[in-house]
Order: structure tokens, then sequence, then C-alpha cells
């Protein structure tokens, strides 16, 4: 997290990953979000590099692909807390090559809780036996109505010296 106007954040975020290992990414969600009737933007990108095996009906050897609602049972996923709904895509489709994005939308109030934070994990599959470690990026960017100053807010909690747990992941 760098620079951005008031209203808008992007945090990036970048690793490698093995056949059914994840990382989760937490998304600190300002007060000034919470309680109020907000119209949101969530957009997230994820892209990576693959091996590529022509015997594949895929042609793939690594299958990536990020779930916006987190863990299974977690308490804070992102589209509950946050309050926002896939929009122009359908998610299987995106998932289908090397490049993951979609536009989450949404304007309903986030009720404050215990938990003031959402979470993405970035899932990895291997289509072939493989022991390798996949590189990837990840972009996140939330954007809410002018006037409404969450960078700072979300810059000062990630600046935070906080652990991001690496959760290994059951892929079926």
């Amino acid at each position: 997290l760098l620079a951005s106007d008031d209203h808008r954040v992007t945090i990036l975020g970048w690793g490698d990953l093995g056949d059914a290992e994840a990382h989760r990414y937490e998304l600190p969600i300002p007060e000034a979000m919470l309680g109020r009737r907000l119209n949101r933007i969530v957009t997230i990108t994820l892209s990576w590099l693959t091996p590529t095996f022509p015997g594949l009906a895929g042609y793939r050897g690594f299958s990536l692909w990020f779930d916006p609602y987190g863990a299974r049972n977690d308490d804070g996923p992102l589209m509950p807390r946050l309050h926002v709904a896939r929009s122009e895509v359908d998610y299987h489709q995106v998932q289908r090559g090397t490049v993951q994005h979609e536009v989450f939308r949404g304007g309903p109030a986030v009720a404050p809780t215990g938990s003031q934070s959402a979470y993405v994990q970035v899932n990895c599959r291997a289509t072939k036996s493989d022991t390798s470690k996949i590189p990837y990026g990840l972009a996140i960017t939330v954007e809410v109505p002018e006037g409404i100053a969450i960078y700072h807010v979300i810059r000062a909690r990630l600046r935070a010296p906080v652990q991001v747990p690496i959760v290994a992941a059951t892929v079926s």
C-alpha cells in the first residue's frame, strides 16, 4: 500500500504457492464504512505464472483462484463483512485462465462486529503431480464515495506489525 486518493485504497500482495497451499490476506474495514449506507466497489485481481503441459486438457499445470469468502467457518469473510456482491462476470468463467479479475459492488450498511477486517484467500491446486511453487500477484482495490476518507486508516492498520497467517487449504 503506497499511495492513493483518500476515498480509494489499492493493496498489493504477492507470493509463491504449491499444491494445496493458500495465503490469506487481511482487509481492514475503517470506522467510516461502518453503520452507513455507502456505495462501495471492491475490485480484486489475481495473476500468476504456471508451467504448461500440452498433454493436459487445460494445458495449465496449476490453477490458482481467490476466495472472497475467506476460509470456511470464518467470522470475517469479505462478502458478508463488506456487504458486496459479484457483478459483471460469472466467477466460474474467470477462474479458467491465469488471471482472475472480479468487481464486487454493495451499498447496505456494514454492521460493526468484533472483527473489523475482511479476508481474501488465494488458493492453489496442481492439475499434474508437481512440487513446484507458483509465483502470483494480487491487487485489491476498495473505493467509497468522495468525502469519506479510508486510505490513511487502512494504511495505518496495515503498517502495524500484524502477522498474516499462511493456511493450508483443503482443495476438492
